[in-house]
C-alpha cells in the first residue's frame, strides 16, 4: 500500500529538492512512520516563507531506500536514505488532493460519536 507522509524540511534543503539538486532525503524511522518503495513524501518548508512568498508544497516519489542495518558503517540506527523521483504536476496534485482528503476524513473519525 502506498503512503503519504507529510514532512517538514529546512532551508537549503527545501530549495535543493525544488531545483532537483538534491535527490534524496534522510529520515529517521518514527514509531507510527514507516516509509517504503513507492510512498509520497509532501515536503513542506519550516519555517514557513512569510505571505505572499508562501512556498508550496513540494511532493517527491520513493524510488528506492537503503535503511540502516543495509549500511551500518554510514547510516545511524533507525535512519534511511530515500532516492526521490519528481512525479508529474498532475500526479502530484492528486497526491495533495488525496492526502487533505485523507485529512479531513481522519478529523471527522476523531469526532464521531459511537
Amino acid at each position: 500500500m502506498t503512503d503519504i507522509h507529510r514532512l517538514k524540511i529546512v532551508q537549503p534543503f527545501y530549495s535543493m529538492v525544488d531545483d532537483e539538486s538534491k535527490n534524496f532525503e534522510i529520515r529517521k524511522q518514527g514509531p507510527d512512520q514507516y516509509f517504503a518503495v513507492g510512498d509520497y513524501l509532501i515536503l513542506v518548508l519550516d519555517p514557513p516563507m512569510p505571505k505572499p512568498l508562501e512556498a508550496r508544497e513540494l511532493v517527491r516519489k520513493v524510488k528506492s531506500i537503503v535503511w540502516s542495518h543495509q549500511f551500518e558503517a554510514g547510516i545511524k540506527d533507525n535512519y534511511c536514505v530515500m532516492g526521490l523521483d519528481v512525479p508529474s504536476e498532475t500526479e502530484a496534485a492528486l497526491v495533495i488532493e488525496l492526502h487533505y482528503a485523507q485529512s479531513k476524513m481522519d478529523e471527522l473519525d476523531r469526532h464521531r460519536c459511537y
